[in-house]
């Protein structure tokens, strides 16, 4: 048992003699000690230990700490790579898109976050940059064939054609309209169409005030020393919308015309005076007629009789029916200042 003092002593007397001594005691006391001299040698154990345990312990920590920073760095690296990679796709295609090359997308990212909003939103900004610049060039291409068919109509008529802004500047003239006019490069400028061609200007001045789409008026202007007559017609240019945008002045040289209506009109006053000329000379020639038949059965000669008034009258006739042909005929005189000129 445990409650029991034992001690074992040698003789020194006797070499092979030993003392044995026993006594009873509580064995709580000794189980006490016993764990108490058990607790002091573990003790000793650890204070002799404690360095080595603190230096373990601190590499611990050191190693511990240092996982911890390189998780740390990685885990930064990570998202800082997830940030600067779809920003560097972004920095390159706007790049692209700046030199031109709006074909250029980028990956769009999964979620919701920002960067992938924003890889959304720049490929929808290049499809609609493309969609527009599209448009623009098929419009350029258009408007530039309109331009140059309606610069070959414009140089191939042989009407002149101006074009005003809302103003009454110039904006365009043809070369019809600068041979016309022998204004030369001087219609290209843009000058108001009543300092460039002040016979225009009443006309438009009247085509302004009185309200109207269009003005017709045939003017007459002296251009190298010569008379000339242009019809002239000017009307509104609208837009789209509907708003006034500017006037077309188209004219035309119409001096062979109306000589021609001149001469037709001098030509029917000719045949109308030949006509009245030759009614009563047919009954003088009639009459004369009669008078040989009749004097030619009694031995006289009617030429006598009869020369002087059919000779007179043939003369005028012939020229009547010279003249109801056409007015400036040669076969009679020209007495009453009928030939035109």
């Amino acid at each position: 048992g445990n409650n029991e003092f034992r001690a074992l002593v040698h003789l020194d007397a006797f070499a092979d003699r030993y003392l044995y001594i026993s006594r009873t005691v509580d064995g709580s006391i000794l189980s006490l000690l016993d764990g108490t001299r058990e607790t002091v040698a573990l003790y000793h154990q650890l204070e002799s230990e404690r360095g080595r345990l603190l230096f373990e312990f601190g590499l611990l920590y050191l190693g511990f700490a240092l996982i911890l920073i390189l998780a740390a760095v990685w885990i930064g690296l990570w998202f800082a790579e997830r940030l600067s990679r779809p920003v560097g796709r972004l920095a390159e295609a706007a790049e692209s898109v700046g030199q031109g090359n709006l074909d250029v997308q980028v990956r769009e990212e999964e979620g919701d976050d920002e960067i992938a909003s924003l890889g959304r939103s720049f490929n929808r900004m290049t499809r609609q940059l493309k969609g527009q610049r599209d448009a623009l060039v098929q419009s350029h291409s258009q408007t530039e064939r309109r331009r140059r068919l309606f610069d070959s109509v414009l140089s191939n008529v042989t009407a002149g054609v101006i074009g005003l802004d809302s103003d009454g500047r110039i904006d365009f003239a043809n070369r019809a309209a600068e041979r016309l006019l022998d204004m030369g490069v001087g219609l290209s400028a843009d000058v108001e169409l009543a300092v460039a061609v002040p016979e225009f200007g009443p006309l438009f001045e009247r085509l302004l005030e009185s309200g109207l789409s269009a003005a017709q008026e045939e003017v007459r202007l002296t251009r190298r020393g010569k008379l000339e007559s242009l019809l002239v017609r000017m009307s509104e240019r609208s837009n789209d919308q509907g708003g006034l945008e500017g006037y077309v002045v188209a004219f035309d040289d119409v001096t062979d015309l109306v000589s021609a209506q001149r001469m037709a009109a001098w030509g029917d006053v000719a045949r109308r005076i030949a006509h009245e000329i030759k009614n009563p000379l047919t009954p003088i020639a009639l009459s004369a007629e009669r008078i040989k038949r009749k004097f030619r059965p009694q031995g006289t000669n009617p030429k006598t009789l009869t020369s002087t008034p059919m000779s007179s009258s043939a003369r005028p006739m012939t020229c009547a029916a010279s003249w109801m042909n056409s007015p400036n005929s040669p076969a009679c005189p020209n007495r009453i200042g009928v030939r035109m000129t």
